[in-house]
């Protein structure tokens, strides 16, 4: 009976298993095993750890790790709880919150290559709509080539994508909306006021929610490619070279070993990020004992 019980689950499995093999198990195999060869036009040739050793010694692949590394420190610090904010307020169900929901989750459902062209126009040094708004509000020398300027380049692509919060805010208010509604009702007999209650019943009740939409962004923000391809291309002088665009422009000049190389770093930089993720908000830990 065991037996037949075992041997039912094993081919029902069978189609998940042979997707995973095969779009996960085997890609990911490939692109360890060939990261330690040189891998060009002209063949596959074993080189050890050179590939790896390569790229620590060089300059634009060190601003690519550094550049990652700040967007995934806004996608922390600034993007989730943006969300969550945003979220706790709408929940209070205030006036015009639907409009508002909207507002924010419509820029998800536009592409990102739609996105960054009109970015492009909105940060254009002699008629976008940035440098108007300065001119017009006294802030003229201010005003500068935004995408383009060594300074202000990633920064400017960053806010591009950091409110991109839509998605995140509805997952959040859908958590929310399932706390108990007694909880409430105590805190505000205990004398509670909106914010103490957000702070002391909500927030903590929101911490493996807000953990997971945090491996979620930290995820998408190492592979985030889109935008900075159609815009700056990592430029000027790899201020917006992130790690996904350092490994296009390696696979681009047919050096595929250190593109996979590349690459392997971005899967280490995530597997680290959601195991620190997963211990600093405790996910899938009971709120209760």
């Amino acid at each position: 009976m065991q037996k037949s019980l075992g041997l039912s689950i094993f081919v029902s499995l069978l189609p998940a298993i042979a997707l995973f093999v095969t779009f996960l198990a085997f890609p990911f195999a490939t692109i360890l095993v060939t990261s330690f060869f040189e891998w060009n036009a002209a063949g596959m040739t074993f080189n050890g750890g050179a590939n790896y050793l390569e790229l620590w010694d060089s300059r634009s692949f060190r601003s690519a790790l550094q550049n990652t590394a700040i967007w995934v420190g806004a996608a922390v610090l600034i993007h989730v709880p943006l969300a969550a904010v945003l979220a706790m307020i709408l929940s209070r169900r205030v006036k015009g919150w639907k409009v508002f929901q909207t507002l924010f989750f419509l820029p998800n459902i536009v592409s990102y290559s739609a996105l960054a062209i009109v970015f492009l126009g909105f940060y254009n040094a002699r008629y976008g709509a940035l440098n108007m708004l300065l001119e017009d509000i006294g802030l003229g020398h201010l005003q500068q080539d935004w995408l383009f300027q060594y300074d202000t380049a990633l920064y400017a692509l960053i806010a591009t994508w950091i409110f991109h919060v839509g998605l995140y805010m509805i997952i959040i208010m859908a958590e929310i909306a399932s706390i108990p509604e007694d909880m409430y009702e105590a805190a505000v007999i205990e004398g509670a006021s909106e914010v103490q209650q957000d702070w002391y019943i909500t927030l903590p009740l929101l911490r493996n929610v807000i953990g997971t939409c945090m491996i979620l962004t930290v995820t998408q923000s190492l592979i985030y490619f889109e935008g900075i391809f159609l815009t700056t291309k990592g430029g000027p002088a790899n201020a917006s070279l992130n790690m996904s665009m350092a490994t296009y422009r390696a696979f681009e000049t047919f050096d595929w070993g250190e593109a996979n190389a590349i690459g392997m770093h971005i899967v280490l930089l995530g597997v680290v990020a959601i195991v620190l993720i997963r211990h600093v908000f405790r996910i899938g830990e009971r709120d209760f004992d």
